[in-house]
C-alpha cells in the first residue's frame, strides 16, 4: 500500500481538531507491506498523542522517510516527552 496516501487520509481527520496546534505533514509516496487498518491505527495514535501533549500553538510535524528497505514514520512535537524511566514500557498494552 502507499503509506503517503494512508497518512494523508489520517491527517485530514485532524485538520480541524488540533485546538490551536498546527499539524503539518510531509507524506512521501512510499510503498509498504502492511494492513491498512493497522497502519491507520498506529498513525492515528501517534498523531493524537502528539497533538494532545504539545503546548498550544506549537507545530506537530509528521513525515515519512525511507531507510534502506524500511519506511520510517516520524512524528515530531514539542511536548514534554515520556520520562526516561517509563520509555521501556510504553508499548505495553494499557500502560
Amino acid at each position: 500500500i502507499n503509506f503517503g496516501e494512508v497518512l494523508r487520509d489520517v491527517a485530514s481527520h485532524f485538520a480541524y481538531s488540533s485546538q490551536g496546534t498546527r499539524l503539518s505533514f510531509e507524506p512521501s509516496d512510499v510503498d509498504v507491506l502492511a494492513e491498512v487498518p493497522d497502519l491507520e491505527r498506529i498513525t492515528t495514535n501517534l498523531i493524537e498523542n502528539a497533538l494532545k501533549y504539545s503546548p498550544e500553538g506549537q507545530p506537530v510535524l509528521v513525515s515519512i522517510t525511507t531507510d534502506g528497505q524500511f519506511a520510517r514514520l516520524r512524528v515530531t512535537d514539542h511536548g514534554r516527552g515520556v520520562p526516561r524511566h517509563e520509555r521501556e514500557r510504553i508499548f505495553e498494552r494499557y500502560y
